[in-house]
């Protein structure tokens, strides 16, 4: 076993778990952004305040936007280093054996799709529903 590829091995898995735990951060930054917007949403709902509920709206889907495209950035880098650590594994027949060797072949993920991909449903409810609320607003969708 090549004692530079376990290095990079270990390195490239370390930056996928951070990427990892950077995601589900994010994610939870954003959750609860959109959860206050949609707090001051009900407010100035309630007090028939028009320009703060549009400014909700319109601040809730940029923000389920961008939390689109965080998801994915994140995706992407993660699956970046994960691929490249495969690349490594790969490369060297005893670390291949070693890694592989620990992963059964019969046991299936329980689901095709990661966790990720279904967060990711998440910041597109939450965009459609700002949609909704925003043509609400405008009469052109019966929600108040």
């Amino acid at each position: 076993m090549n004692e530079d590829n376990i290095s990079l091995f270990k390195v490239l898995t370390d930056l996928a778990l951070k990427e990892s735990d950077l995601l589900w951060t994010r994610f939870s930054a954003m959750l609860y952004a959109s959860t206050g917007l949609v707090g001051i949403l009900s407010f100035a709902l309630e007090k028939q305040l028009k320009s703060i509920a549009w400014g909700c709206t319109i601040l809730g889907l940029i923000f389920s936007l961008v939390w689109v495209q965080i998801m994915r950035l994140s995706s992407y880098y993660y699956q970046r280093w994960q691929m490249d650590a495969d690349y490594v594994v790969n490369s060297d027949d005893k670390l291949r054996e070693t890694i592989r060797g620990r992963i059964n072949p019969r046991i299936k993920p329980p689901t095709k799709w990661s966790a990720s991909r279904y967060a990711m449903m998440l910041p597109i409810s939450f965009a459609i529903a700002w949609i909704a609320i925003g043509l609400g607003l405008l009469g052109l969708f019966p929600l108040f």
